[in-house]
């Protein structure tokens, strides 16, 4: 019987140091755990964000700005040829004479638009799509 009280005794002093312990283990590495997988979360988003800054909204902005000025090249053109198309119409296909004196005077307007929109295009949309690619690189 004292075999059997030490026995037991000595079985509670035992759990009382070794479940503490376990438990302490356990909760260090489920912390461990759920810092790791914060981490990993936090890290992601922080690539994402460097994402969206530095490529997504340069790129956007780009794309909007050559958007924006190819749509005013073709209102231009469209109001342009529409114009031109009303001054044929006054003079008529009969006329020669009118309607060579309507190129000869009215054509250096409709040319210096022409002039512009080439400008445009090689001054600031095509380097706009170069840097693009650039930033895509």
């Amino acid at each position: 019987m004292a075999c059997d009280q030490q026995c037991i005794d000595l079985i509670r002093w035992g759990l009382t140091i070794v479940v503490p312990a376990i438990f302490g283990l356990v909760g260090v590495v489920i912390g461990a755990w759920l810092t790791g997988r914060r981490e990993h979360r936090l890290r992601r988003l922080t690539f994402i964000e460097k994402q969206i800054n530095d490529f997504y909204s340069p790129m956007l902005g780009l794309r909007n700005e050559i958007h924006m000025r190819s749509q005013l090249r073709v209102r231009i053109y469209e109001a342009a040829d529409s114009a031109w198309h009303e001054l044929l119409d006054q003079v008529g296909e009969r006329n020669q004479e009118e309607l060579q004196t309507l190129s000869r005077d009215r054509y250096p307007a409709f040319q210096s638009l022409i002039e512009f929109d080439n400008r445009q295009l090689r001054e600031e949309l095509l380097p706009a799509y170069h840097q693009m690619a650039k930033l895509f690189r």
